[in-house]
């Protein structure tokens, strides 16, 4: 039976009495339908997670007990940066969601030359928000006891100036060389470039290159925007990380 999961924000303790916002109590009591002494877990992006009984299934104001927690065991050694380029729609939902199922720990979203989303003020608040929650509800499918850190849109260049150098950057490009397999296997960080639906125009190509980010090709065939990154965080957590582990 798979055990219901829910990510809380704030420090938990071992034997706390918790009582839920509304929205959470709504999510336990209306959608999963849990009752009064079903067990379920908790997590808050510390490394650790708690278990924890419904004590009172009330949709408006549920209260938990927590027990002991224990160190997650889910996440992965291999520190995954995605700086995903702006895509439309369930487009941007997919790629973030398998990211986060796959262990990436970090997302950077970049606006380029051929995004054809552009976002700002409240639009892009609202957008965050959606992504936030995509991202939450993927770690707890998922088994993760951290939620990703994403970070709001930068222009290419703004990103590319404050990257740290150290890190092993590769591009996904489709005429560049194969993955450089043992600087992977040896890594303990890697950022990953993907370009929107069109791709980084030849500019941004120039440029990314001149900032120390090595163009690497997939594979024979050209991938979507939303099937890079979790395909190539796949093929790095079996060659540096946990998979197959």
């Amino acid at each position: 039976m798979r055990q219901t999961r829910l990510y809380l924000p704030h420090s938990l303790t071992d034997g706390q009495h918790l009582q839920l916002a509304s929205d959470q109590s709504h999510y336990l009591c209306r959608v999963l339908r849990l009752k009064s002494g079903q067990p379920l877990e908790l997590f808050n992006d510390s490394g650790r997670c708690w278990p924890a009984t419904l004590l009172r299934a009330d949709p408006k104001t549920a209260e938990l007990q927590l027990g002991e927690s224990r160190p997650c065991q889910s996440e992965s050694p291999l520190d995954i940066t995605l700086v995903q380029g702006l895509a439309r729609g369930e487009r941007m939902d997919y790629a973030l969601q398998k990211s986060c199922e796959l262990g990436v720990r970090h997302i950077h979203l970049l606006q380029t030359q051929r995004s054809e989303v552009k976002l700002e003020g409240k639009r892009l608040d609202n957008r965050l928000r959606h992504w936030r929650e995509v991202l939450i509800h993927a770690a707890q499918q998922s088994g993760r006891c951290r939620v990703p850190a994403l970070h709001a849109p930068l222009p290419l260049s703004e990103w590319l100036a404050r990257r740290e150098h150290k890190t092993l950057a590769l591009m996904m490009h489709p005429r560049a060389d194969a993955l450089p397999v043992e600087r992977i296997r040896q890594a303990a960080a890697i950022e990953i470039l993907v370009g929107p639906e069109g791709g980084f125009s030849g500019e941004e190509v120039e440029e990314i290159r001149a900032a120390g980010v090595q163009p690497v090709r997939f594979g024979p065939r050209i991938l979507r925007t939303e099937t890079a990154g979790p395909a190539l965080i796949a093929v790095l957590q079996v060659l540096a990380g946990d998979l197959l582990a």
